[in-house]
């Protein structure tokens, strides 16, 4: 007797499905894998206000880093309230539209908060009130709410990208108008005037701008023209930096080469090398000024061989004078300072009481500078900031570097380490504490470092 009951059909006899047609009513497609979606999503919500406020933003960081209000002033003697035209607007979107708490996402938005606050505190115990209240307006106002509009406003990676491009671009600029507007002193080349007038001055200005465009250049989806432009600016730009004679210039390109070759990949570190070694074979023929003030560091016995040697060991023992007189003012006031902008004033009394000329010169390093003119918590606020900074670009990269879907974000944190370290060690022998230049590089690794903590967790990882 069969095992199939009677009235049931036999397996062989049961009819396949039909396939999927327009008649069943039914729509099969095939599945897909799931691809992973793209980390430079926009992942922000769409806010009118907040990209209003990022327009005005990235407006604002052209003009400053572009060095066009100067510009404007020097060519035409046309003055451009950047601050009020491009800053506050900017400020009002981002305090409105929802993204003033971005600020204190890390601790940096707190160290900046606090030295802002210091600097402010330090007025009342000024050698010179009007004077220190006067510098404390430009500084908040012009320089500083740079880093506030930037860490509010810059959501996402595309934007600081934008940011990070806006900074070249600006750099490029400069390097055009260098040429017609720039001037050789003894040996030196800076811009005719401005605030990047002085050699070393204009050295940095170049050297914090040029891991921009190593950014732009070793990006691979960035078009050949586009590459061949970054190239030639980044060769201009190295040109300028040897025709300044800057030993804090070369030493800035020292560090950018050595920390290029820490983290980059081995292609950077090939292009790296070659670079490096014709800079170092043609710097004799190209920049003999700069050879000249060098020497003296390899060779003790060339300080007397030219101008340029002895001018340089001169230039040595005057700031390391300066660097001690500023350890003395700080000591002397270590809570609030002799108030911001007000060392050469205190100097200057220092060299009466004992009898020597004044020097009347600045501390020639940012850090004694804060220390001496705003206390020492302001000090410590500010190195918060710098190496703070620092860090939060180094453990981006750290973590995003081997993550193929986060490789230009690692790219962005890499060069923006970069430009972080050039400051921080040119401020070891200039005076920047009150420029745009620290709160433009906190305020994007601050920006950077909060939009990717957004898109990973957006993409669940």
């Amino acid at each position: 007797m069969s095992r199939f009951k009677a009235g049931l059909p036999r397996p062989d006899a049961i009819a396949p499905p039909p396939p999927p047609s327009s008649a069943s009513g039914l729509r099969v497609s095939r599945i897909e894998p799931a691809r992973p979606k793209s980390v430079l999503t926009n992942v922000a919500p769409v806010n009118p206000l907040q990209s209003i406020g990022f327009f005005f933003t990235a407006a604002y960081l052209a003009t400053l880093y572009g060095f066009l209000s100067e510009l404007l002033d020097i060519v035409g003697h046309i003055h451009l309230p950047v601050a009020y035209i491009f800053g506050v607007p900017a400020l009002l979107a981002g305090a409105f539209g929802g993204r003033f708490s971005s600020l204190f996402r890390t601790r940096v938005g707190y160290y900046m908060t606090f030295f802002c606050a210091f600097m402010a505190a330090s007025v009342p115990f000024s050698l010179v009130h009007s004077a220190s209240l006067l510098l404390l307006k430009s500084t908040i106002l012009t320089e500083y709410s740079i880093f506030f509009l930037i860490a509010m406003l810059a959501s996402t990676v595309r934007r600081v990208r934008i940011l990070m491009y806006t900074v070249a671009a600006s750099c490029a600029i400069d390097l055009l108008v260098a040429v017609p507007y720039g001037v050789t002193i003894k040996g030196r080349f800076a811009f005719a005037a401005g605030s990047l007038a002085n050699p070393n001055d204009f050295a940095l200005h170049m050297l914090i701008g040029l891991p921009f465009f190593l950014l732009i250049f070793f990006d691979k989806r960035t078009a050949a023209l586009l590459k061949l432009g970054a190239a030639a600016a980044i060769l201009g730009m190295v040109y300028l930096t040897l025709q300044t004679g800057s030993r804090m210039g070369m030493i800035c390109l020292l560090i950018i080469g050595v920390f290029t070759m820490m983290k980059a990949s081995f292609s950077q570190r090939i292009a790296l090398a070659v670079l490096t070694l014709s800079v170092v074979v043609a710097l004799p023929a190209v920049a003999p000024e700069t050879w000249a003030r060098l020497s003296p560091m390899f060779n003790p016995a060339a300080t007397h061989q030219s101008y340029a040697a002895r001018e340089a060991t001169g230039s040595t023992l005057g700031r390391l004078d300066l660097l001690q007189r500023s350890l003395e003012v700080t000591l002397q006031h270590p809570v609030f300072g002799v108030g911001i902008g007000e060392f050469a004033d205190a100097e200057a009394g220092l060299a009466k009481s004992e009898g020597i000329p004044a020097r009347w010169q600045v501390t020639h390093n940012a850090y004694t500078q804060v220390s001496s003119e705003c206390g020492v918590p302001a000090f410590l606020c500010f190195v918060a900031v710098i190496f703070g900074s620092l860090r939060l670009s180094l453990r981006l990269y750290d973590r995003t570097r081997r993550v193929p879907a986060y490789h230009q974000t690692a790219q962005m944190a890499l060069n923006l380490a970069l430009a972080t370290a050039c400051l921080a060690v040119g401020m070891f022998f200039d005076s920047l504490a009150y420029t745009y230049y620290p709160p433009v590089v906190a305020g994007l690794s601050v920006a950077l470092w909060n939009a990717s903590q957004d898109e990973q967790r957006a993409q669940g990882s």
